[in-house]
Protein backbone atom coordinates (compact mmCIF):
# COMPACT_ATOMS: atom_id res chain seq x y z
CA UNK A 1 0.00 0.00 0.00
CA UNK A 2 1.82 3.48 -0.44
CA UNK A 3 2.24 5.82 2.05
CA UNK A 4 0.60 8.52 0.23
CA UNK A 5 -3.08 10.14 -0.16
CA UNK A 6 -4.34 12.23 -2.84
CA UNK A 7 -3.35 14.00 -6.23
CA UNK A 8 -0.18 14.87 -7.39
CA UNK A 9 1.76 13.09 -4.22
CA UNK A 10 5.72 13.16 -4.01
CA UNK A 11 7.22 10.17 -5.72
CA UNK A 12 8.28 7.45 -3.45
CA UNK A 13 8.35 3.96 -2.91
CA UNK A 14 7.02 2.14 0.08
CA UNK A 15 7.94 -1.37 1.30
CA UNK A 16 5.89 -3.05 -0.53
CA UNK A 17 7.95 -1.46 -3.90
CA UNK A 18 4.91 0.70 -5.21
CA UNK A 19 5.70 4.34 -6.23
CA UNK A 20 3.42 6.65 -7.09
CA UNK A 21 2.12 7.55 -10.60
CA UNK A 22 0.48 10.92 -10.99
CA UNK A 23 -1.36 11.60 -13.96
CA UNK A 24 -2.39 15.31 -15.21
CA UNK A 25 -4.53 16.36 -18.34
CA UNK A 26 -5.33 20.28 -18.68
CA UNK A 27 -6.37 22.79 -20.80
CA UNK A 28 -5.17 26.00 -20.49
CA UNK A 29 -4.73 29.89 -21.76
CA UNK A 30 -1.54 30.82 -22.59
CA UNK A 31 -1.26 34.75 -21.18
CA UNK A 32 0.76 35.39 -24.43
CA UNK A 33 -3.15 34.89 -25.97
CA UNK A 34 -4.23 37.97 -24.30
CA UNK A 35 -3.73 41.77 -23.70
CA UNK A 36 -2.63 44.20 -21.58
CA UNK A 37 -5.22 46.03 -19.36
CA UNK A 38 -3.93 49.16 -18.02
CA UNK A 39 -4.69 49.33 -13.84
CA UNK A 40 -4.70 45.69 -14.19
CA UNK A 41 -6.26 44.24 -11.08
CA UNK A 42 -4.36 40.87 -11.87
CA UNK A 43 -0.97 41.08 -12.21
CA UNK A 44 -0.32 37.60 -13.69
CA UNK A 45 -2.96 37.76 -16.06
CA UNK A 46 -3.80 39.16 -19.31
CA UNK A 47 -7.42 39.44 -20.90
CA UNK A 48 -9.46 39.05 -23.81
CA UNK A 49 -12.92 40.28 -25.07
CA UNK A 50 -16.11 37.60 -24.21
CA UNK A 51 -17.06 36.73 -27.63
CA UNK A 52 -20.61 37.57 -29.72
CA UNK A 53 -21.13 40.71 -27.01
CA UNK A 54 -23.03 43.84 -28.40
CA UNK A 55 -22.33 45.73 -24.94
CA UNK A 56 -19.57 47.94 -27.08
CA UNK A 57 -19.40 51.03 -24.12
CA UNK A 58 -17.85 49.30 -21.60
CA UNK A 59 -16.91 45.38 -22.68
CA UNK A 60 -16.59 42.38 -20.62
CA UNK A 61 -13.26 40.91 -20.79
CA UNK A 62 -11.97 37.34 -18.98
CA UNK A 63 -9.09 36.55 -17.85
CA UNK A 64 -5.83 33.95 -19.52
CA UNK A 65 -3.95 31.91 -17.60
CA UNK A 66 -1.04 32.86 -15.42
CA UNK A 67 1.16 30.57 -17.52
CA UNK A 68 2.23 30.28 -20.87
CA UNK A 69 3.54 26.64 -22.09
CA UNK A 70 3.05 22.78 -21.33
CA UNK A 71 4.43 21.44 -17.66
CA UNK A 72 4.81 25.04 -16.33
CA UNK A 73 3.46 25.71 -12.82
CA UNK A 74 -0.13 27.32 -12.84
CA UNK A 75 -3.73 27.44 -13.43
CA UNK A 76 -5.95 25.62 -16.36
CA UNK A 77 -9.42 26.35 -17.30
CA UNK A 78 -10.13 22.77 -17.07
CA UNK A 79 -8.15 20.09 -15.63
CA UNK A 80 -7.81 16.18 -14.79
CA UNK A 81 -5.71 15.02 -11.80
CA UNK A 82 -5.46 11.29 -10.83
CA UNK A 83 -3.29 9.02 -9.10
CA UNK A 84 -2.53 5.33 -9.60
CA UNK A 85 -0.19 2.95 -7.29
CA UNK A 86 2.10 0.89 -9.72
CA UNK A 87 1.92 -1.92 -8.37
CA UNK A 88 -2.13 -2.26 -8.76
CA UNK A 89 -1.15 -1.82 -12.91
CA UNK A 90 -3.37 -4.76 -13.79
CA UNK A 91 -5.71 -4.80 -11.13
CA UNK A 92 -6.97 -1.18 -11.16
CA UNK A 93 -11.71 -2.09 -11.96
CA UNK A 94 -13.67 -1.27 -9.14
CA UNK A 95 -11.89 1.87 -8.27
CA UNK A 96 -11.63 5.77 -8.80
CA UNK A 97 -8.44 7.43 -9.22
CA UNK A 98 -8.95 10.75 -11.41
CA UNK A 99 -10.67 13.92 -10.40
CA UNK A 100 -11.67 16.72 -13.21
CA UNK A 101 -11.77 20.58 -11.85
CA UNK A 102 -11.78 24.02 -13.16
CA UNK A 103 -9.69 27.00 -11.45
CA UNK A 104 -11.26 30.34 -10.99
CA UNK A 105 -12.25 32.51 -13.97
CA UNK A 106 -12.41 35.76 -13.74
CA UNK A 107 -14.28 38.63 -15.48
CA UNK A 108 -14.24 42.40 -15.62
CA UNK A 109 -15.00 45.31 -17.68
CA UNK A 110 -13.15 48.15 -19.26
CA UNK A 111 -13.27 51.79 -20.64
CA UNK A 112 -11.71 53.86 -23.03
CA UNK A 113 -10.27 57.27 -22.18
CA UNK A 114 -9.79 60.28 -24.29
CA UNK A 115 -6.34 60.39 -25.75
CA UNK A 116 -5.69 57.26 -25.28
CA UNK A 117 -5.78 55.41 -28.29
CA UNK A 118 -8.03 52.14 -27.84
CA UNK A 119 -5.84 50.72 -25.11
CA UNK A 120 -8.14 49.18 -22.56
CA UNK A 121 -8.34 50.71 -18.97
CA UNK A 122 -9.84 48.50 -16.36
CA UNK A 123 -13.32 49.81 -14.66
CA UNK A 124 -12.80 49.74 -11.16
CA UNK A 125 -14.85 47.37 -9.22
CA UNK A 126 -16.05 45.25 -11.80
CA UNK A 127 -13.65 42.14 -10.92
CA UNK A 128 -15.75 39.22 -10.52
CA UNK A 129 -14.86 35.62 -10.10
CA UNK A 130 -16.66 32.01 -10.65
CA UNK A 131 -15.47 28.57 -10.34
CA UNK A 132 -17.57 26.84 -13.22
CA UNK A 133 -18.50 23.46 -12.80
CA UNK A 134 -16.34 20.42 -14.28
CA UNK A 135 -17.79 17.28 -14.56
CA UNK A 136 -15.32 14.30 -16.09
CA UNK A 137 -16.67 10.65 -16.50
CA UNK A 138 -13.93 7.65 -15.71
CA UNK A 139 -13.66 4.41 -16.79
CA UNK A 140 -11.23 1.91 -16.25
CA UNK A 141 -10.29 -1.57 -17.77
CA UNK A 142 -8.05 -3.83 -17.06
CA UNK A 143 -7.14 -5.41 -20.31
CA UNK A 144 -4.32 -7.70 -19.16
CA UNK A 145 -5.77 -8.55 -15.55
CA UNK A 146 -2.53 -9.58 -13.08
CA UNK A 147 -2.61 -9.77 -9.56
CA UNK A 148 -1.03 -6.76 -6.86
CA UNK A 149 2.45 -7.34 -6.51
CA UNK A 150 3.14 -9.36 -9.25
CA UNK A 151 6.36 -7.74 -10.74
CA UNK A 152 6.45 -10.51 -13.71
CA UNK A 153 3.21 -10.69 -15.61
CA UNK A 154 2.35 -8.45 -18.37
CA UNK A 155 0.34 -6.18 -16.80
CA UNK A 156 -1.91 -3.34 -18.94
CA UNK A 157 -4.74 -0.97 -17.82
CA UNK A 158 -6.61 2.10 -19.30
CA UNK A 159 -7.98 5.06 -17.29
CA UNK A 160 -10.35 7.25 -20.06
CA UNK A 161 -11.59 10.41 -18.77
CA UNK A 162 -14.32 12.77 -20.49
CA UNK A 163 -14.16 16.15 -18.86
CA UNK A 164 -16.41 19.36 -19.71
CA UNK A 165 -15.76 22.95 -18.54
CA UNK A 166 -17.73 25.91 -18.95
CA UNK A 167 -17.62 29.60 -19.07
CA UNK A 168 -19.32 30.42 -15.52
CA UNK A 169 -20.02 34.20 -16.31
CA UNK A 170 -22.47 33.54 -19.86
CA UNK A 171 -23.72 30.89 -21.64
CA UNK A 172 -21.09 29.60 -24.71
CA UNK A 173 -19.14 26.68 -25.91
CA UNK A 174 -17.59 24.53 -23.11
CA UNK A 175 -14.14 23.31 -23.17
CA UNK A 176 -14.14 19.58 -23.93
CA UNK A 177 -11.80 16.84 -23.75
CA UNK A 178 -11.22 12.83 -23.59
CA UNK A 179 -7.93 11.69 -22.54
CA UNK A 180 -6.86 8.08 -22.25
CA UNK A 181 -3.87 6.50 -20.41
CA UNK A 182 -2.47 3.13 -21.02
CA UNK A 183 -0.43 2.25 -18.29
CA UNK A 184 1.65 -1.32 -18.72
CA UNK A 185 3.78 -3.37 -15.80
CA UNK A 186 6.43 -5.84 -17.54
CA UNK A 187 9.21 -7.53 -15.72
CA UNK A 188 8.84 -5.27 -12.95
CA UNK A 189 9.20 -2.10 -15.23
CA UNK A 190 6.26 0.39 -15.78
CA UNK A 191 5.40 1.98 -18.62
CA UNK A 192 2.52 4.59 -20.32
CA UNK A 193 1.38 6.21 -23.03
CA UNK A 194 -1.90 8.25 -24.12
CA UNK A 195 -3.92 9.24 -26.55
CA UNK A 196 -7.32 11.20 -27.41
CA UNK A 197 -8.83 14.01 -28.28
CA UNK A 198 -9.58 17.47 -27.61
CA UNK A 199 -11.31 21.07 -29.29
CA UNK A 200 -8.91 23.19 -30.79
CA UNK A 201 -9.05 25.87 -28.05
CA UNK A 202 -7.32 26.38 -25.76
CA UNK A 203 -3.89 24.88 -25.24
CA UNK A 204 -3.27 21.52 -23.49
CA UNK A 205 -0.52 19.10 -22.13
CA UNK A 206 -0.31 15.67 -20.83
CA UNK A 207 1.62 14.60 -18.42
CA UNK A 208 2.42 11.42 -15.85
CA UNK A 209 4.97 12.09 -13.33
CA UNK A 210 7.63 14.95 -14.71
CA UNK A 211 7.20 13.20 -18.58
CA UNK A 212 5.41 15.74 -21.01
CA UNK A 213 3.76 13.14 -22.97
CA UNK A 214 1.92 15.57 -24.91
CA UNK A 215 1.03 18.99 -25.85
CA UNK A 216 -0.57 21.60 -28.24
CA UNK A 217 -0.30 25.09 -28.16
CA UNK A 218 -2.47 27.68 -29.48
CA UNK A 219 -1.94 30.32 -32.06
CA UNK A 220 -0.89 33.95 -29.82
CA UNK A 221 -3.61 35.64 -31.34
CA UNK A 222 -6.61 32.76 -31.25
CA UNK A 223 -9.45 33.31 -28.83
CA UNK A 224 -12.41 30.88 -28.18
CA UNK A 225 -15.14 30.42 -30.62
CA UNK A 226 -18.05 28.33 -32.05
CA UNK A 227 -15.63 26.57 -34.66
CA UNK A 228 -12.65 26.10 -32.34
CA UNK A 229 -14.56 25.22 -29.39
CA UNK A 230 -17.79 23.47 -30.53
CA UNK A 231 -17.10 21.80 -33.54
CA UNK A 232 -13.81 20.97 -34.52
CA UNK A 233 -11.74 18.34 -32.67
CA UNK A 234 -8.22 17.39 -32.69
CA UNK A 235 -6.62 13.70 -32.06
CA UNK A 236 -3.96 12.56 -30.56
CA UNK A 237 -1.71 9.45 -30.09
CA UNK A 238 1.90 9.07 -28.66
CA UNK A 239 2.95 6.09 -29.79
CA UNK A 240 6.12 5.76 -27.84
CA UNK A 241 5.92 4.19 -24.29
CA UNK A 242 7.43 6.00 -21.40
CA UNK A 243 8.98 4.25 -18.82
CA UNK A 244 8.28 5.45 -15.51
CA UNK A 245 10.04 5.27 -12.32
CA UNK A 246 10.39 6.08 -8.35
Amino acid sequence: MSLYRGYFVPNGVDPSGSFAINLKFSAFIPTANGMSVRNNPLAAVKWLYEPGQTYIWYPYMFSTDNRDKAGEAGTSRLKTLGYVESAKIGNLEGAKYTKSFSDPSHQIQVSYRAGQGWSPFYLPGTLRQKTAKAPGRETVVDIKPCAIGDDQSDCLSVITVSAEGTYPFRIGPPINYTVKWFLKKECGQVSVRSEGSHNLFPAYENIANTKLLYSDPVDADEGPGLWNLGILWKTFSTEKWETLSD
